[in-house]
């Protein structure tokens, strides 16, 4: 089955042990269960640090991979652990609290988590967030102690990959339509990579919702970056040869209008108004930080228009003619490229001669 093609990667787990723990969790007898909340069971039950733990929780529910929680998937994560908490530990559907009683938890996390007023709650506050329930998380590990005792082995970098593969096949074996309502993924602007001598699709890379904006190759050839138009302007880097989202991330609320990937294909800088964002892979999660525009660098924030990387090092076209370059997220030099306020609309970098090319008006 579905269920035990998940949790039969961990040899102390037998075939048979898996068959029993799906039948008791098999209330209806129907052959099914629900998939979000045995997965939320998991969630508290494999052995791993209290980060490691969040960080399982944080991703297994990030379902649009913009590596932030929405009030609707804070939501799901609360519902889908209690009640998968109480299926684990013989609980009936009865125990299970109102669908609103959820959603007014999970508006009153947000509220207290979300320190920048996003509207959506990073990892890094969801930790801060989490860290202050952890009396809580630890009375809910302690009630689930019996099914505990089976997978407190189990290794969550495991666990992950599993679900990772099969969480949406697994989801499809679900009768549970609401279920499957709050996890579709409705991709609607999907990158599509071209063989340039058959003009046959190579790859097809679904994330964006609403546009994507721009894309960037990394030198090797097989990473892309995409930048979507949506609210969040989600950042994602692709390896495309294996049709793979490495990672995504939060572009910020203005629009971006350069990215770009770095040489050795470790960083991705993006640029839009007033904003230079350096993104690193985390994870399945890309982390920005922004560029460092000291007072004694020259400097100034204004709109930046274009970005391009040469010795791992951005350079970046300003709206004022100017060209940035960053090293390692610091501004260290700035020189005029155009006329004054002549914007550098775009540059590119020549991997054969290693110089290069701006344009403006």
């Amino acid at each position: 089955t579905q269920f035990v093609s998940v949790l039969s990667f961990k040899g102390e787990l037998s075939t048979s042990f898996l068959s029993t723990l799906f039948d008791k969790l098999d209330n209806d007898g129907d052959g099914r269960i629900d998939g979000l909340e045995f997965m939320g069971g998991i969630t508290l039950c494999c052995k791993g640090t209290f980060e490691e733990k969040a960080k399982f929780a944080f991703e297994l529910y990030d379902f649009n991979l913009n590596a932030a929680l929405s009030t609707t998937e804070i939501c799901i994560m609360m519902q889908s652990t209690i009640c998968g908490m109480l299926v684990l530990t013989g609980g009936s559907s009865s125990d299970e609290p109102a669908v609103s009683a959820f959603e007014s938890l999970a508006s009153a996390a947000l509220s207290r988590a979300d320190s920048d007023g996003s509207g959506q709650v990073t990892f890094d506050e969801f930790v801060g967030w989490a860290r202050s329930n952890v009396e809580e998380d630890d009375i809910l590990i302690a009630s689930m102690k019996g099914f505990k005792d089976e997978m407190i082995t189990t290794d969550r970098d495991e666990v992950w990959e599993a679900v990772n593969t099969s969480r949406w096949d697994l989801l499809e074996s679900m009768e549970d339509e609401d279920s499957k309502e709050r996890m579709e993924r409705i991709n609607k602007a999907p990158v599509h990579v071209w063989n340039s001598e058959t003009l046959e699709t190579e790859a097809v890379l679904s994330l964006h919702t609403r546009g994507v904006n721009l894309l960037a190759w990394g030198d090797d050839g097989s990473r892309l970056v995409s930048v979507g138009v949506d609210d969040s302007h989600i950042v994602a880097l692709w390896d495309w040869r294996v049709n793979k989202m490495l990672a995504s991330g939060i572009g910020g609320e203005g629009a971006l209008l350069g990215a770009a990937v770095s040489e050795d294909g470790r960083t991705v800088v993006a640029v839009g108004a007033k904003q230079v964002l350096f993104f690193t892979v985390d994870g399945r999660a890309l982390r920005s930080k922004k560029g460092l525009i000291g007072s004694q660098s020259g400097g100034v924030r204004q709109a930046f228009c274009s970005c391009a990387y040469l010795n791992n090092e951005a350079y970046v076209g300003c709206a004022s003619g100017e060209i940035y370059r960053f090293r390692d997220r610091r501004l260290v030099a700035v020189f005029q490229a155009h006329g004054i306020s002549e914007p550098v609309n775009t540059l590119e970098r020549c991997k054969v001669s290693g110089g290069l090319i701006s344009g403006g008006e």
